[in-house]
């Protein structure tokens, strides 16, 4: 009797585990994200960058079909914190057209292209191989500002000009070159190298100009 009691008790009590799994494996997690929320991640400076020229080489190709990236550029004149943003200029070469230069233009949300005849010294230039630039540009104008462009900028308040060049030249890395001048008739000049993949300082050096 015993026995058979037991059985009974045993048997209502798995049936009644059963039930609780079945209803427990029926149940929705409570912590899964609703359909209508959308994770969306904001691109890094140098993917922006990369973005931009993906889109500015397209804009070149059809310019000329074998069109290469040679130059990102921009010139700031008495700050680096204009009113208007400071338009920066993806640069293109090519070998069916060597004595003109494809650039687009890009300022706050504006983008626009033109084609410039060549000057000398982008002769120098040789293609940018892009998987090697990783340095955005407002990241290596940072570097240069911390590496003695703020300095000299405080030292010439009476004004300045400085050019920031992303370029490839002979056998030296990728680098972004900047060329700080005094305005204030000192003809003071400081240039200053940034690898463009690394971000160390390759070279500087301070000068007057002739």
């Amino acid at each position: 009797m015993r026995i058979r009691e037991a059985a009974r008790i045993t048997g209502i009590t798995v049936a009644a585990a059963a039930a609780l799994g079945i209803a427990g494996c029926g149940k929705q997690p409570d912590d899964k994200p609703s359909p209508d929320v959308i994770a969306t991640k904001t691109p890094s400076p140098i993917e922006q960058s990369k973005e931009r020229y993906t889109e500015s080489l397209e804009r070149a190709k059809r310019w000329q079909s074998n069109a290469e990236l040679v130059r990102v550029h921009r010139k700031f004149s008495g700050t680096l914190a204009p009113s208007s943003p400071t338009p920066l200029m993806y640069a293109f070469s090519s070998l069916a057209d060597p004595k003109s230069t494809f650039e687009v233009v890009y300022q706050g949300d504006d983008v626009s292209e033109r084609t410039t005849k060549k000057q000398p010294f982008e002769l120098l230039f040789n293609p940018i191989n892009v998987a090697q630039w990783k340095v955005a540009p407002d990241d290596a104008l940072r570097l240069a500002e911390e590496a003695g462009g703020e300095a000299f900028r405080e030292q010439h308040l009476a004004g300045y000009t400085l050019l920031q060049q992303l370029s490839k030249v002979g056998a030296h890395p990728l680098q972004w070159f900047f060329q700080y001048d005094a305005g204030d008739g000192t003809k003071a000049r400081l240039e200053i190298y940034v690898n463009a993949e690394t971000e160390a300082i390759d070279f500087k050096k301070q000068s007057k100009r002739p």
